[in-house]
C-alpha cells in the first residue's frame, strides 16, 4: 500500500479530507507511472536510476531500439511485473507513438500514448488495468 497520486497532476490526492492509498493494479499502475517518467540521474538517493530522456531519447532520430531497450526494462523492473505481453514504439515525423501489455501479478495493464512533445510523452500515457484483475 502506498499515498495515492493523482494521475493527472502528480500530487497527493485526498478523498473525505483524508490521504487516500492506493494498493493491487491501482499501486502498479502508479508505480509505472513514477519510473517511466523518471529522468536519469533525477532521483538524489540513486543518480543511476531513470531513462535517459536528454541523451537517447529527446534527440533528433532517435534509436528506438535503444530506447525500447530502456522503456522494457523499466516496465519489466517495476514490482509485480511478470512479463511484456507486447510492447510497441514508432514515430511518425515528430510524432512518437507508445504502447504495451504487461502481465503483473494483478493480471493485465495496458498503455497506450502519442505526442507531438515527446518531452510530454508519459504525462499522456494512459496506465489502466485491462478487463477483471486475477
Amino acid at each position: 500500500m502506498d499515498f495515492a497520486l493523482d494521475p493527472q497532476t502528480h500530487d497527493l490526492y485526498f478523498e473525505d479530507g483524508r490521504l487516500a492509498t492506493v494498493d493491487g493494479p491501482e499501486l502498479f499502475c502508479q508505480q509505472l507511472r513514477i519510473r517511466l517518467k523518471r529522468q536519469l540521474g533525477e532521483w538524489m538517493w540513486n543518480t543511476e536510476k531513470g531513462i535517459p530522456y536528454r541523451e537517447e531519447v529527446l534527440v533528433r532520430n532517435p534509436d528506438l531500439g535503444v530506447v525500447s531497450a530502456h522503456f522494457k526494462s523499466t516496465i519489466l523492473g517495476t514490482p509485480k511485473a511478470l512479463r511484456l505481453e507486447y510492447f510497441n514504439i514508432s514515430t511518425v515525423g515528430k510524432t512518437m507513438f507508445i504502447e504495451f501489455e504487461v502481465v503483473t501479478e494483478y493480471g493485465v495493464v495496458t498503455a497506450k500514448a502519442e505526442s507531438t512533445n515527446i518531452g510530454a510523452l508519459f504525462l499522456l500515457l494512459t496506465i489502466r488495468p485491462l478487463g477483471p484483475i486475477l
